[in-house]
């Protein structure tokens, strides 16, 4: 039986013969750091999270919601229920899945079937599709509200940094719909949001992470989590992490500055709170002002028990 024999490989450059002449010294470049993507795992712990109310909420109203909006939406709407873990079949994707009570996540295919999107008493589908396919019929969701008799908003988005101003949209399109009903002891039934794209797996599945993330003031792995638990066919590439980060931190900053207003205001409230004196308080300065002057006059002119220092003395 032969042996094997270890046999390392003479660059072309080096061998004996070679017609090739190495002018240049070259090394191993080193490892590249590679960034650190966060693994969107399964979430089936309870997110430990009680029904927003406005004093909840981290924004001001007119930025991500309208004016009222808790007074008129039943906060168990925007509850993050307990998830489990569902018996996934590919056959799912087809379908949607509930992310919030009020908000569900799919594809435009399941615009196709009518009847699992009556039962669920959808009041609103709101598709994002691409900028490309602006102006054509692609991806409306305008048949399936017609049948149903609900509203229907189609956004249409390009690559690059106006991702970033839809998804801000998207939130408040979402928030606006949910708030147009008139109390939340309203006979009318709870609005009810499906957001689809094309799959249902990336750009809708972006903007339900960052609707969790505003609404529910969850961190952006987290909120992946949440959405990955629910619909397990979803998808986050480099650019939508990318994407999503970005937001973060720009929720981050819109927090900042709520919080130095207030703190301002409280700062202010609290400095005219000290220059509002009353009269009285004047009164009794000007009292204490005159009695250190009478009292330098008595002991001036010789009165009992006072002695008066003169300025200057002699040498």
């Amino acid at each position: 039986m032969s042996h094997l024999t270890s046999f390392i490989e003479t660059p072309m450059s080096q061998q004996v013969g070679s017609h090739y002449v190495q002018n240049q010294i070259y090394t191993r470049a080193g490892d590249i750091p590679q960034r650190q993507v966060p693994v969107i795992s399964l979430l089936w712990d309870v997110y430990p999270k009680d029904p927003m109310t406005a004093t909840d909420h981290q924004y001001p109203e007119g930025e991500f919601i309208p004016s009222g909006f808790f007074d008129r939406v039943t906060p168990e709407m925007i509850t993050l229920l307990p998830a489990q873990r569902p018996d996934w079949k590919y056959e799912m994707r087809r379908e949607a899945q509930m992310i919030l009570p009020c908000l569900y996540l799919g594809p435009w295919a399941c615009l196709k079937n009518t009847d699992p999107l009556e039962r669920e008493n959808f009041t609103l589908l709101l598709g994002i599709r691409d900028q490309q396919h602006a102006g054509s019929k692609r991806f409306l969701g305008d048949k399936a509200a017609a049948k149903l008799g609900i509203q229907t908003v189609m956004v249409d988005v390009s690559q690059g940094p106006s991702l970033l101003s839809m998804v801000s949209r998207v939130v408040w399109l979402i928030n606006d719909h949910l708030a147009s009903n008139s109390s939340p002891d309203s006979s009318m039934p709870p609005r009810k949001v499906l957001l689809y794209c094309e799959t249902g797996n990336r750009t809708s599945a972006l903007v339900a992470a960052a609707y969790l993330m505003v609404m529910l003031g969850i961190k952006m792995q987290d909120a992946l989590q949440v959405v990955n638990s629910r619909r397990l066919s979803m998808e986050a590439d480099e650019d939508s992490l990318h994407l999503l980060e970005a937001f973060e931190s720009i929720l981050k900053a819109k927090r900042d500055v709520k919080k130095n207003r207030e703190s301002g205001a409280e700062t202010n409230t609290a400095s005219e709170s000290c220059k509002k004196r009353s009269l009285g308080d004047r009164d009794g300065d000007e009292d204490e002002d005159m009695g250190g002057y009478n009292d330098m006059h008595e002991a001036a002119n010789g009165t009992p028990g006072r002695t008066f220092l003169a300025p200057f003395q002699d040498r």
